[in-house]
């Protein structure tokens, strides 16, 4: 299993300090009684930005050397981590270049360029990959959303948070787009406590790991699913390592529907005040799926909240909620 190491994992958290925040940890009383055990909801929509990308991508960014900051970095996003880029890069003077896809909700567009990162559209995710890769020719790093050891590393900070801040935990649910933020609380919690059970989500049409556990093999995906930012083609190794091991990291994988998420994040937004995404709120409807396996202590990985207003009557009126 590759389960990144608990001291590279204390160097990111150290060193992003200046440049992030610890987010909440909160118990829930009317989830709790609705799932039959104790519920905690990480707020990591809280997180500067809305979600939790500026943990990996300021650590990815620190780790590159002079030369290559001087180079700028690109990234691939139709979702959270193009704000999140954008920020980071802006924060350590980095230039930015987003390449999203034409499809990217104009509110995750206009969060991006606030922070001064240049944008380029591109037909859809697939490309606006292959477009940052191409991009590295000009000297640019490219920092990918979900993969390599800084962002997953930086991602395992939030671990750290949650052992410190729930210490009686014995299940996370974390959902999971291309498994970046996975791999890193699943190393944090495999290196400290091994005992803890991680359960992940994803929603249809974003299943990539869904996928590829039924072919045994990772896969490609062309994402379908309205929860955009679980909307990644490939699955990092890490979180695939971790996914099929065999041991309380990969507890178990679910797949719920766009609608139950929705209405999940509509009973969040009740219990909350907040509206979180569905890639937060699938959770919520994966720990309802699972609510005779879980333990006495869980907690629920609320990732992001940049879900407009007008992009929720649209769903609702989409999928009939």
């Amino acid at each position: 299993m590759t389960v990144l190491p608990l001291a590279d994992i204390q160097v990111a958290r150290d060193r992003c300090a200046p440049y992030v925040v610890e987010t909440p940890l909160v118990g829930s009383p009317r989830l709790s009684e609705e799932l039959g055990t104790d519920v905690c909801l990480k707020l990591e929509y809280r997180q500067t930005t809305g979600s939790f990308k500026p943990r990996g991508a300021v650590n990815s960014i620190l780790a590159l050397d002079t030369e290559a900051r001087a180079g700028g970095v690109c990234g691939a996003s139709g979702g959270n981590f193009a704000i999140g880029l954008a920020y980071a890069a802006s924060r350590l003077g980095v230039d930015a270049l987003l390449f999203m896809p034409e499809q990217t909700p104009a509110s995750y567009l206009e969060a991006t360029e606030a922070y001064g990162a240049a944008i380029h559209l591109t037909p859809d995710v697939t490309s606006a990959f292959t477009a940052a890769e191409e991009a590295t020719t000009n000297g640019r790093a490219f920092l990918r959303p979900f993969d390599g050891a800084p962002m997953i590393t930086g991602n395992g900070a939030l671990g750290l948070e949650l052992l410190d801040q729930g210490p009686a935990t014995t299940d996370v649910v974390v959902s999971i787009g291309g498994g970046g933020l996975y791999a890193g609380i699943a190393s944090a919690l495999a290196a400290n406590r091994p005992d803890i059970r991680v359960w992940t989500v994803e929603t249809a049409g974003a299943d990539v790991l869904g996928q590829s556990l039924a072919a045994g093999r990772p896969v490609e995906i062309v994402p379908t699913s309205h929860a955009h930012t679980l909307g990644a083609p490939s699955l990092a190794e890490a979180a695939w390592s971790m996914a099929t091991s065999g041991t309380p990291v990969g507890a178990g994988h679910t797949v719920v529907t766009d609608t139950e998420a929705l209405v999940c994040a509509l009973r969040l937004r009740e219990e909350l005040g907040d509206l979180v995404e569905l890639a937060a709120s699938s959770t919520l409807a994966a720990a309802r799926r699972l609510r005779d396996r879980l333990g006495e202590h869980v907690v629920l990985i609320m990732c992001g909240n940049n879900l407009a207003e007008e992009e929720l009557a649209w769903l609702r009126t989409e999928l009939g909620v």
